[in-house]
């Protein structure tokens, strides 16, 4: 099947889909299709169009009359004769489902044939033609070439580079420009065809983007032009010509997507970083446009800002000046910045007087402005997604982001309602730039002072160009005095025109084009290849040097160095903004606007149809599972074919993606980057999740970056922790810090499991190493057990975690209850019902669930007189006086493995008393039903006022999953696995029963390990309280080992794969 039959089956299987239930449905098994095995000779006519009309009678006779009718006009099974369907979709219906007796009877060329029976004859169209056909063997080579290649192709598309001063014109590719070319074309690309090794699939995917083209995609494998340049291929081949050998199978064929809800979690934790709601679950379940509107909601808070912050770094880099605030415009002596110059003079000069504050003071404001810097470019692009602007904004915005130190050096004038929240970024102009020029008076008496700008010629209107000039970004990505801004022009490119332009050509390693010093660039075209796009651009930025100041040269007249305008050999002239020796600054044309020429090249970048493109691929690894893959270079590569395909299935995407962005198709707006998130989070790339079938290896690799399984950034995962379980590993407050948010995932490890430092460490890691698994366990075990403790402290309409479930359930619990033993000075009666489903031999506990007292360890006491159990009819089973429960056969065992509890004449009442562990009789129920239990007791005065709880339980003496308490259990589970995992497993699943079991595993381990009941006590466990709670001696006590045995589950679960990946 080709890509083009592919794509289209693709696109219709809504459609296709539709047609199938409705035949399916309407027709009995019996009734549709009734010749067995009717297609077995179809292939015999399907060369000869009238054969193949005379089959596809015959077989549409034989298999589908019967409900469709003789003549289409419909039956058992539907009408066909007035339907508007594709010629495609009734090939691909009839080829994988008919007739529903036997979906195998007509396959391949039968169901072509059937499908153009029932198009051309009961629906009465034309069959239409293929655009992929073969030539006429009559057609020689080049009357093909010169018919259907050499215009629309090779003068079209290849000849604008592959020629002498094109950008490919070190290639062994070179074609003639202009009319009456054909001929000489024509035997330039058959030479290089039988000149190369693989040179038909080399050629194909060249032209499709492969093999490393500098040119990028300029024919699509769907393409007409590229049909013909195949055929022309396939003609020089002859008959050992491939059949569309490079176009493969539609590349989501037969991969499932995750369903509307799995698709809005991923995404509330990526860009949200929390759980969605129930509401907002419900409304992506209500369809497309609810999960739309559903994955729009999400789009908002401080987790979404920190998103966008985050997004945007990984691209800028910008947070490398965040640590030490070595930022070049930052310098204290900057004379440029009057106001941060002078105040740095005014500091000094109060340090020498005496005043211990006046340096820390004015430190404080530097650090704050260097902060401000390196965040400005972030705040921006955050400014305008969360405010709904044009995207394109971040080029064109006529404004920076300023905080208050911000607004003091570039004497904004925004307001701030507290001057000393670093971390609150409003727009503002920078009108805190002079020019060092002659009107300029700076005073240098004495270096340990600085300088100091006694007065100047005003201070300069700033021609803002967003991120263009932004002063952090030309100090993170600077220039030289040899490189002229041509960095700058590559980065720009990069993150603005979806190009790399170092990718665009190979550098010449020719000794005469590397010892050339005519001016190369300009001048040799091995050179100007790449120049003659790089260096007009990197003239934009005419205006800016080294250090990122607008004409910060000496003097104030532009931006040159010195190096080259005192070179009494440079061409410089007075006046000049630009080298002489370079191309004039533009980009499509000229700029001549010298003031502003990054605005101008800002606007006609915006204009530029590569800028959406380039927008997609910005933000495509924040969200997606890989990053945008790279065009494969080596045909001869196993995997070449794989990635190729992956390669070329993405660009697509991209492509799409971006023409949306860029009309508004989407949304309300053109432009709008919290459309384009949505759909991207509603592609195949964000929400394939499994396959039909079993993978090809191929496919293995094609499909490695789709879909789910994205590793959590730290970020990411610090925010899901404290999403799932409340609490944020090691978060504190840093004092020192201008953001005083601190967290261990974010901060202390951050580099540790992945994260980047925007410096040395640029590229997030994509796979989990032994060194981030070790990260993950860490945490884990710093979370799991406060989080137990914290959630069972919550009320039960207010936890996270465990909401049906106590900790008085354990596997063996049949039926409980929990009584609130009062102080009364003499034993009263606790009355409550039991439900018990299960017959048998059971035992009848009574434990202490909060034995400990808040410092007063063992200080909590109940005494119990008299227990007792009766049966459904009110029959009483067993009733003992507490100081005969041992003697009966029961078990009285402390936490510590000694006897709990003693017989007690306290108060002139002969009781059991207890102040830990628990008492157990055993007994016998005959008959499921309701029981009732009764303990009468009372409890001794306590310090802080708490009562003691006492649990009464029925027991299985053998663990079943039948039991009410594994069931419970096992329903909780379920509940975590979704919570941790995103999983809905059924309650039959496998993984759900072999949860069970570790739970039943663990809690038996915990039992025979002789450890005392208190969480604090055991060997293994470290329940350390999150910074501002405190634990109570009663929050960690664990009398039936079950918050212990949860805290070992929350592990399990918080180092699965599926916890650590969306």
């Amino acid at each position: 099947m080709t890509t083009v039959r592919s794509l289209q089956k693709m696109i219709s299987v809504r459609r296709a889909m539709t047609f199938l239930t409705v035949a399916a449905l309407s027709c009995s098994l019996s009734g549709c299709g009734g010749g067995g095995g009717g297609g077995s000779d179809s292939g015999s006519g399907s060369g000869d169009p009238s054969g193949s009309a005379v089959i596809g009678e015959n077989e549409y006779s034989a298999n589908c009359a019967g409900c469709h009718g003789a003549e289409g006009q419909g039956g058992v099974g539907p009408a066909l004769n007035d339907v508007a369907y594709t010629l495609e979709e009734l090939i691909d219906t009839i080829d994988s489902t008919m007739p529903p007796s036997n979906p195998s009877a007509c396959e391949g060329d039968c169901a072509e044939d059937v499908a153009e029976y029932i198009f051309a004859e009961l629906m009465g169209e034309d069959i239409p033609v293929d655009d992929d056909e073969e030539p006429e063997p009559d057609v020689t080579a080049s009357e093909y070439y010169e018919q259907h290649v050499e215009t629309d192709i090779v003068q079209s598309k290849c000849a604008l580079c592959h020629t002498n001063g094109g950008l490919a014109q070190s290639t062994d590719l070179l074609f003639t420009q202009g009319n009456n070319r054909a001929s000489r074309n024509e035997a330039v690309l058959t030479n290089f065809f039988y000149s190369q090794d693989d040179a038909y699939t080399y050629i194909l995917s060249k032209v499709r983007g492969g093999s490393a083209h500098g040119g990028g995609v300029q024919l699509a494998c769907e393409d007409s032009g590229f049909s013909a340049l195949e055929n022309f291929l396939q003609l020089l081949m002859g008959d050992d010509a491939p059949s569309d050998e490079l176009c493969a199978e539609a590349f989501w064929e037969g991969i499932e997507m995750a369903d509307a809800q799995h698709t809005l979690r991923r995404a509330s934790l990526i860009i949200a970083g929390r759980l969605p709601g129930d509401d907002e679950l419900l409304l992506a379940e209500t369809g497309e446009s609810g999960l739309r509107q559903a994955l729009r909601n999400i789009m908002e808070g401080e987790n979404f800002h920190e998103f966008l912050l985050r997004g945007a770094n990984d691209r800028l880099l910008t947070k490398a000046f965040v640590g030490d605030g070595d930022l070049k415009f930052g310098d204290r002596h900057d004379v440029h910045y009057p106001e941060l110059s002078n105040r740095s003079y005014a500091a000094n000069i109060a340090a020498m007087e005496g005043d211990e504050n006046a340096d820390g003071e004015f430190i404080t404001l530097l650090n704050g402005f260097r902060f401000a810097g390196a965040m400005a470019p972030l705040k921006l692009i955050a400014h305008i997604v969360e405010n709904d602007r044009p995207y394109t904004e971040i080029l064109t915005a006529d404004y920076t982001m300023v905080n208050p130190h911000t607004n003091t050096i570039f004497r904004s004038e925004v307001e701030f309602e507290d001057e000393s929240d670093l971390l609150t970024f409003k727009p503002g102009l920078n009108r805190g730039q002079i020019l060092e020029d002659s009107d300029a008076e700076v005073i240098r008496e004495e270096k340990s002072l600085g300088p100091f700008v006694a007065s100047h010629g005003g201070f300069i209107d700033y021609p803002h160009a967003g991120l263009l000039n932004d002063v952090a970004l030309l100090n993170r990505y600077p220039s030289t005095d040899t490189n002229r801004n041509r960095g700058r022009s590559r980065w720009t490119y990069y993150q603005f025109l979806n190009f790399d332009i170092e990718k665009s050509a190979a550098r010449s390693t020719d000794p005469e084009d590397l010892a050339d010093t005519n001016n190369p660039t300009l001048n040799n075209p091995a050179c100007t290849a790449c120049h003659s796009t790089l260096d007009p651009i990197a003239g934009a930025f005419q205006n800016y040097g080294d250090k990122g100041h607008y004409r910060g040269s000496n003097g104030g007249l532009h931006s040159l160095p010195t190096s080259y305008t005192n070179d009494n050999d440079s061409l410089f002239e007075s006046g000049d903004l630009w080298y002489r020796e370079m191309l004039e600054p533009g980009f499509k044309g000229e700029i001549v606007e010298t003031e502003n020429s990054l605005q101008v090249l800002a606007q006609r970048i915006t204009d530029d149809d590569r800028f959406a493109n380039s927008v997609v691929s910005f933000w495509w690894q924040a969200l997606m599972s890989g990053a945008i893959q790279d065009a494969p270079e080596l045909v001869s590569d196993k995997t070449y074919q794989a990635q190729f395909v992956a390669y070329e299935a993405q660009q697509e995407t991209i492509q799409t993606l971006a023409a949306d962005f860029k009309s508004g198709a989407s949304g309300d707006t053109v432009f709008n980057l919290k459309d384009l998130l949505v759909d991207m989070a509603m592609s195949p790339w964000f929400r394939a999740a499994s396959s039909k079938v079993e993978l090809s290896e191929e496919q293995d690799v094609s499909l490695a970056v789709a879909g789910i399984g994205r590793l959590l950034t730290p970020e990411e995962l610090a925010l899901k922790t404290q999403a799932v379980t409340g609490i944020l590993w090691g978060e504190t407050e840093n004092e020192n810090s201008i953001d005083p948010r601190y967290d261990n995932l974010k901060d202390k490890f951050s580099t540790y499991y992945g994260g980047i430092d925007s410096f040395g460490i640029t590229t997030r890691a994509t796979e989990l190493t032994p060194l981030m698994s070790n990260v993950a366990m860490r945490q884990a075990l710093a979370i799991s057990c406060p989080a137990v403790v914290m959630d069972f402290q919550r009320n039960v309409g207010d936890r996270l975690l465990f909401d049906s479930i106590d900790l008085s359930i354990t596997p063996m619990t049949e039926a409980t209850v929990q009584f609130d033993v009062g102080e009364h000075g003499s034993p009263i009666s606790y009355q409550s019902a039991l439900v018990v489903n299960r017959v048998g031999d059971k035992k009848l506990r009574f434990t202490i669930d909060n034995p400990a007292g808040s410092g007063n360890q063992n200080n909590r006491r109940v005494y119990i007189d008299r227990v007792q159990l009766s049966g459904p009819t009110g029959a009483v089973i067993l009733s003992l006086e507490a100081e005969d429960i041992v003697a009966s056969g029961g078990t009285a065992l402390d936490y510590d493995g000694s006897a709990s509890g003693n017989v007690d004449t306290t108060d002139g009442y002969t009781t059991w008393s207890m102040n830990s562990g628990y008492i157990e009789i055993p007994v016998t129920i005959d008959q499921m039903g309701n029981y009732q239990v009764t303990a009468i007791a009372y409890s001794s005065p306590i310090e802080d006022g708490v009562n003691p709880l006492l649990s009464a339980q029925i027991n299985s003496v053998e663990y079943s999953t039948q039991n009410m308490g594994a069931i419970r259990i096992k329903e909780q589970l379920k509940a975590l696995h979704k919570r941790f995992l995103g999983e809905e497993l059924s309650s039959t699943s496998d993984e759900l029963e072999a949860s069970l079991a570790l739970f039943q595993q663990l809690w038996l381990q915990r039992w025979d390990s002789g450890d005392e009941f208190a969480l604090s006590d055991a060997a293994d466990e470290s329940c350390e309280a999150p910074e501002g709670v405190v634990f109570s001696d009663d929050d960690l006590q664990d009398p039936q080992y079950l918050a212990s045995t949860w805290s070992r589950m929350l592990l399990y679960f918080m180092t699965d794969y599926k916890y650590l990946h969306e």
